[in-house]
């Protein structure tokens, strides 16, 4: 923010001088926390929604990706409830469990079941959910099974 100094107060410019060291110092902070979300080693979570015989026996499938590899490290059939996630929590493999993270979307069954200093619940907007939100995307549209509106349905569990 350029000034013209000798126009103005001393407390004007003060004022002056004080927001632009905020400025710099939120700008300053927001590049790294933004660079240590980006730079966390963490897994993609999420889940989606299919159903066998008839759509009142409706099943969810979650899934864990790791995005270096694109890898499914864990997945999990079965409802969408608090006992489902934690099933789904413990087929996770204890090497992916320590040192990382975990991002989904805001489901209360993850905060319930994920240690809340691992895990993430964040928008779509992030992008730290994209991939797994994109091979969810690839699945309904690769397997019609998993579609919500087809002829083909899965008979049997």
């Amino acid at each position: 923010m350029e000034t013209d100094e000798s126009h103005q107060s001393p407390i004007i410019g003060s004022y002056l001088a004080d927001i632009e060291n905020n400025d710099l110092l939120l700008n300053d902070l927001y590049s790294q926390e933004r660079s240590a979300r980006v730079e966390y080693y963490g897994i993609q979570l999420d889940e989606m929604w299919t159903f066998v015989g008839e759509k009142k026996n409706q099943q969810w499938l979650w899934l864990a990706l790791n995005p270096a590899n694109r890898q499914i490290v864990a997945f999990h059939v079965g409802g969408r409830g608090g006992e489902d996630a934690q099933q789904f929590y413990e087929n996770i493999p204890a090497a992916f469990k320590g040192e990382g993270g975990f991002f989904s979307d805001y489901w209360q069954a993850y905060t319930r079941v994920f240690k809340q200093e691992n895990h993430f619940a964040v928008g779509k907007a992030s992008g730290l959910t994209a991939y797994i939100e994109r091979f969810n995307c690839t699945l309904r549209q690769r397997v019609a099974r998993l579609g919500r509106k087809v002829l083909s349905f899965s008979k049997s569990q």
